[in-house]
């Protein structure tokens, strides 16, 4: 029996990653789709959040990364970052 994972996207341009911290503690991946997202600050806090209150591995969806989203990549990796999406 193959174990499949499920992806759950928040929908994009949406700024909220709820959908995402409700995926993760139903025992899905939520990603949050920041590939609309220009403000790099809103990403930031959404990433926070999202940490904060995810149940296991979250991700994020990305269409670039700069200097401060990188970072709060790499401080979220040992805090249950475990996808990082980029288009």
């Amino acid at each position: 029996m193959t174990d499949f994972i499920s992806f759950v996207f928040t929908p994009a341009g949406l700024g909220d990653p709820t959908l995402a911290i409700a995926a993760s503690r139903a025992g899905a991946v939520g990603v949050y789709n920041a590939e609309l997202e220009a403000d790099s600050r809103q990403i930031v806090a959404a990433l926070d959040r999202l940490a904060r209150h995810a149940h296991g591995s979250f991700g994020v969806r990305l269409d670039e990364i700069d200097e401060p989203v990188a970072a709060k990549l790499r401080a979220l990796a040992s805090r249950g970052l475990g996808w990082v999406i980029v288009g």
